[in-house]
């Protein structure tokens, strides 16, 4: 496992990557890490070759979003991915993982998605030795809920919805799946609703988030058997993790106070991550002065709209809006958890033109998984209002339109 000091990723980065050394053009020479500017996460996709530091000659290229059109790659080397994968595996048998574990991987495989890889390394590499039945997302449910049975395999590893499908057939066919202990899950937030339905059929599961992780952020933290639903410990060895006060900009260090999440990755010099946007927001749930500080996760910020395990960013709806010929700069997403599944509620003010089913229409056509999610009902029906922008939700200081309200997580408090 390697890691950087923060001085050498800066000088680093300054030096070789052209997008870097434009944002820090106009700093001093000697600077301190709290003088750097936050990314952009429009302006660093914008050209992303800009943000290497090198053309590499190995490791791993993942597609970070799920969208129809040219997709975004993020890059690791060879010995950043090896870093990646070893220090959240030697994480593992914190989360509650034992010897001779059976584990069927459900995450999905192919398209340059990083999830199975990721967590079939994980798993491969952790201390604590278990047995792995790589099976993949694209297996049908009938077959997995059978070789789980048949098997006896008592770990199960996946997307929340994939798991949800799988237990609610083993419970229509009345299986005796009393030997499974355990569910790690990834790529979506689990919700009480569904541990509650999968806890009638498997009154003793342990839930287990395998990481907080993403393509484009790498691994941000991890899991432990102290902490509790959509809660991580910061993984102080591989990145720095900041929260921002999303009105004001100021650094937040108390506790239970919201803010927007900002990492820096200390592992990776190929692609550098530098104060760039998570994409989420989270508070942290521990005083500060702890080691691997623990944080709750709290839903989406703005940076992209997170349905079931489908993720679209603001340009991905500008551009459904203007292929529907639709001008509107005013729209908010609504964003609630009903009967196990997301539902997403659009809320478009004062547009020149409306059309639902073909902005929908234009919308899954510019973002695949949105279509995948929407095809096997993963998610409720999305639902578009047409309304003014008194109908809109707003920040009650700053009188800001609030772009994404994520009403999914309820935050913990002291």
């Amino acid at each position: 496992m390697k890691s950087y000091p923060l001085s050498y990723l800066i000088e680093y980065a300054r030096k070789h990557s052209p997008f870097y050394q434009e944002l820090y053009r106009d700093l001093p020479e000697e600077l301190d890490f709290s003088q750097l500017p936050f990314v952009d996460q429009g302006a660093f996709w914008k050209n992303p070759h800009q943000v290497l530091t090198y053309a590499p000659k190995d490791g791993h290229v993942f597609r970070s979003g799920g969208t129809t059109g040219k997709p975004k790659l993020t890059y690791y080397a060879e010995e950043e991915w090896q870093t990646m994968c070893e220090s959240t595996a030697f994480m593992m048998p914190q989360s509650g993982l034992q010897y001779g574990d059976r584990v069927v991987n459900l995450f999905y495989s192919g398209n340059m998605y990083a999830s199975f890889l990721y967590s079939y390394s994980l798993f491969r590499l952790s201390p604590v030795k278990v047995q792995q039945f790589d099976v993949s997302g694209q297996v049908a449910i009938e077959v997995v809920a059978d070789l789980i049975l048949d098997n006896q395999i008592n770990v199960i590893a996946g997307l929340p919805s994939m798991i949800m499908k799988v237990v609610a057939y083993a419970r229509k066919q009345n299986y005796d799946y009393s030997f499974i202990t355990a569910i790690y899950y990834a790529g979506e937030p689990l919700f009480e609703d569904q541990m509650a339905e999968i806890r009638h059929f498997l009154p003793n599961v342990d839930f287990r988030s395998i990481a907080y992780a993403s393509n484009d952020g790498g691994i941000i933290g991890f899991f432990d058997t102290s902490c509790e639903l959509n809660e991580h410990r910061v993984f102080e060895n591989v990145c720095k993790l900041e929260l921002l006060d999303e009105d004001t900009g100021e650094v937040i260090t108390e506790a239970y106070r919201p803010g927007k999440v900002y990492i820096t990755s200390l592992y990776r010099l190929l692609m550098p991550i530098i104060r760039y946007p998570a994409g989420d927001r989270a508070q942290y749930t521990e005083p500060e002065g702890i080691h691997h500080r623990k944080f709750q996760l709290l839903g989406r910020s703005e940076e992209g709209v997170r349905v079931g395990y489908a993720t679209f960013k603001m340009e991905h709806f500008q551009r459904a809006l203007e292929k529907a010929n639709i001008q509107c700069q005013n729209y908010q997403f609504v964003i609630t958890h009903e009967e196990h599944k997301d539902r997403l509620v659009i809320k478009i003010a004062e547009a020149t033109h409306q059309d639902s089913e073909k902005l929908l229409q234009c919308l899954t056509e510019e973002v695949s998984l949105l279509k995948e999610v929407l095809a096997t009902k993963e998610i409720h029906p999305i639902e578009i209002q047409w309304v003014t922008l008194a109908d809109l939700s707003y920040h009650p200081v700053t009188g800001k339109l609030k772009r994404i309200l994520d009403q999914r997580i309820k935050a913990k408090s002291e």
